[in-house]
């Protein structure tokens, strides 16, 4: 947990306009009370071991607390937020998170062992109540849960970080850089495994596993090209070629979401490519401009990886033919980011409005549910990180494909035991126009 001078306050503002937005969805939809649930430990089927508990993600930006289950915020028209504390004996778990001295002033603060003692302060009639959660601890009607109306107009407004949420990421930035520094001197010594090279990771950042923000991604050579590789190899490559690591750490709740690839032989060709991507990837972090459709920016996205691609007589077409043709869209599979907080993939990418009116996304978009349409706000945190991918199956659809000639084959070939390449930053677009790329920040930091 983060605490430093002047965050406190920072969190007090925070809290601040989160119940202001709360306030303005209760009058968008009608609603007299909104019930956030931190959640319940879930129970492995047929077992009786429970999955590593995570607070949900609609109660954890309201508070830096992840590990104290069965607790509520109560948001009242004409009340401040009121903090329900579950505080019954659990003689098996370790004693339930506490907010930092001072803290607690941003809530009314209620302790409670069951539900019957919070049942008065909701009513059992009142059905101008909503409940967002993954239980119904309270017997609400079906509609009552989770309603998409009120979903939308939060996960819309969710886009607008605050100042205490940007220092809680900047710190996290901080954090993971310091930790993949550690990461690529060791892979660069020799001898590591994909299993050494991440539990290296987690010992830099000073965390358990079950308190990254999502699995980090630990590849050597071919296995670069498995996006979301997490059957780490416990013994060491006959050759080491290359590494991508893709992990992140949390600052009250906030993450870092980093991705970098390196060559083993700095003077390989493999080396160049990485260095030219990475290049692209941060023009396209010099491109981000508030009021712009995040289409434009993945156009542009896929164009640099093409240019990259051409640079290196990977393709033999132009990135128009190879944009226009969809041949990029084997080398380049996924979009260009993602909105970035208490959820590493935040909601809302493509909402116009808090009503819930939806850009659709272009047609050449490789994933179409996935992609970022949304016009870009000032104070937005988003992730920039283009790839390319020598993936053996898309690879051999591409070659017994029409377009398949358009590839020049034998420079795959040399580029496939190297896997793949990722290089990921998170950015804040401040409200002014300005763009702060808190990961490059943090890794010019250690220097």
């Amino acid at each position: 947990m983060l605490i430093k001078d002047g965050l406190r306050d920072l969190y007090l503002a925070h809290v601040q306009e989160k119940h202001a937005m709360y306030l303005g969805a209760l009058d968008e939809t009608g609603l007299d009370q909104v019930i956030i649930a931190s959640g319940q430990y879930q129970k492995v089927f047929a077992d009786d071991l429970f999955y590593p508990f995570r607070s949900n993600v609609y109660f954890r930006e309201w508070v830096p607390i992840e590990k104290r289950t069965d607790c509520f915020i109560l948001i009242s028209r004409g009340e401040p937020p009121l903090l329900c504390l579950n505080n019954a004996e659990d003689i098996w778990h370790t004693a339930g998170e506490e907010l930092p001295d001072g803290w607690e002033r941003a809530f009314q603060v209620k302790l409670f062992e069951t539900h019957q003692d919070l049942q008065a302060l909701i009513g059992p009639e009142n059905t101008k109540v909503a409940y967002i959660g993954l239980d119904n601890e309270f017997n609400l009607s079906k509609d009552q849960i989770n309603p998409a109306r009120l979903l939308t107009y939060v996960n819309f407004h969710r886009r607008f970080k605050s100042d205490y949420e940007h220092a809680c990421m900047r710190e996290a930035s901080r954090i993971g850089a310091y930790a993949h520094e550690a990461v690529r001197k060791r892979f660069l010594a020799g001898g590591c495994s994909e299993l050494d090279l991440m539990q290296v990771f987690i010992r830099a950042a000073n965390c358990a596993e079950t308190e990254l923000p999502y699995s980090c991604v630990s590849c050597l050579n071919e296995h670069g090209a498995i996006l979301h590789y997490f059957d780490l190899d416990t013994k060491p490559p006959e050759h080491c070629l290359s590494y991508l690591i893709d992990a992140g750490v949390k600052v009250n709740n906030y993450p870092s979401d980093i991705s970098r690839t390196y060559a083993f032989d700095s003077q390989s060709e493999f080396a160049q490519l990485i260095a030219a991507l990475d290049a692209k990837q941060q023009e396209l972090v010099g491109a981000v401009k508030v009021g712009m459709p995040g289409t434009d920016l993945e156009a542009l996205a896929r164009y640099k990886v093409a240019e990259v691609l051409e640079a290196f007589d990977i393709i033999k077409i132009s990135p128009e033919e190879a944009d226009e043709t969809r041949v990029i869209d084997k080398f380049y599979v996924h979009t260009f980011g993602h909105y970035l907080g208490v959820n590493l993939h935040d909601l809302g990418r493509q909402l116009v409005n808090p009503q819930g009116e939806r850009r659709k996304p272009s047609e050449r978009s490789y994933f179409q549910d996935h992609e970022f349409t949304a016009d870009f706000t000032g104070s937005m945190v988003i992730t920039v990180e283009p790839g390319i991918y020598f993936i053996p199956g898309h690879m051999k659809a591409l070659k017994a494909h029409e377009h398949g000639a358009m590839v020049n084959w034998n420079r795959v070939e040399e580029f496939m035991p190297y896997g793949g390449i990722r290089v990921e930053d998170n950015i804040i677009l401040h409200k002014d126009g300005s763009v702060e790329n808190m990961t490059r920040q943090a890794f010019a930091s250690l220097e």
